[in-house]
């Protein structure tokens, strides 16, 4: 299948503007204004692509889309949707899964990140933040990292770390000590505490890029 969608925009300076798959079965190629973006497979991941040389006024994105089945071709992991009984025959869940978006940052994003509890004691925890950050020039910036609970009620914790970026990928890891916390417990054992946990990368007092998720300690 082939997938069309047109659309205007005004690209502003200094900024990096990425295309985000959410979803797609099961394999694909996107393009925009007739460059092509790239492609991959696997339909429950994530996938992003830079638009920021290609955006123009009027745009017209392209996505094409193949879900074989999976007994005519050797190395597809479609999962459930391969032999699940209650399925149709040959029925084929190819397509458009999740919401197709573009991202806008500043001149640097967060790529990657990961939050680890490395040890507990009977009120703190140790905690590792592992954090990948695309920049476009060698700058200086801020990580601004908050815990909130999420479920129930507590006071948040906040940490700032100062980030010197270099041009192209960089990788850090932060270890943090954080008090007062109440972790995790499956339903049998305790409560299921979760905390929101909010980054922004800052220049300046200006947000480049955010993300949230829930986690537990």
């Amino acid at each position: 299948m082939v997938y069309r969608k047109s659309f205007s925009f005004k690209p502003e300076e200094n900024r990096i503007y990425r295309l985000r798959l959410n979803g797609v079965f099961y394999r694909y190629r996107a393009y925009l204004n007739n460059f092509i973006l790239g492609g991959s497979s696997g339909y429950f991941y994530p996938t992003f692509f830079d638009l920021t040389r290609y955006l123009k006024s009027e745009n017209l994105l392209l996505l094409e889309v193949d879900s074989p089945h999976r007994e005519e071709e050797k190395g597809i992991m479609t999962g459930v949707f391969s032999n699940f009984p209650d399925l149709p025959e040959r029925y084929n869940p190819g397509g458009i899964w999740r919401p197709v978006e573009i991202l806008s940052s500043g001149p640097a994003y967060i790529d990657d990140w990961n939050l680890q509890t490395m040890s507990l004691g009977n009120d703190w925890g140790e905690m590792l933040l592992q954090i990948r950050i695309f920049s476009a020039e060698a700058e200086e910036a801020v990580l601004r990292v908050i815990l909130t609970p999420d479920n129930f009620q507590g006071d948040p914790l906040e940490l700032k770390i100062s980030l010197p970026l270099i041009k192209g990928m960089n990788s850090f890891e932060e270890r943090f000590k954080a008090s007062n916390v109440k972790p995790w417990w499956s339903w049998d054992l305790g409560d299921p505490n979760l905390y929101r946990v909010d980054l922004s990368l800052e220049n300046n007092g200006e947000v480049w890029d955010r993300r949230s998720e829930r986690t537990g300690i």
